[in-house]
């Protein structure tokens, strides 16, 4: 239900509120997939929290942290 909410407002914030309640429950894939929405969707509240919360859940994921796209991704979408 709360995916569905997320789809149908213009920001990302639901999906990185979504993404930080993955992240307590200890459901990293599900973390990944909700701040990767965040961050296409755009329009974000706190970019700073979106990017935290990438680099946390990447660390657990073990992916490399190189957040430089997201920032990037983000500036962009800031800049049109």
């Amino acid at each position: 239900m709360i995916e569905e909410l997320a789809k149908k407002v213009h920001s990302g914030d639901v999906f990185v509120g979504l993404a930080a309640l993955h992240l307590s429950n200890n459901e990293w894939g599900r973390a990944k997939t909700a701040i990767d929405q965040a961050l296409r969707k755009g329009g974000l509240s706190d970019q700073n929290r979106a990017i935290s919360l990438l680099e946390d859940i990447n660390g657990r994921l073990g992916i490399s942290n190189n957040t430089q796209p997201a920032i990037a991704q983000l500036i962009s979408r800031v800049e049109q």
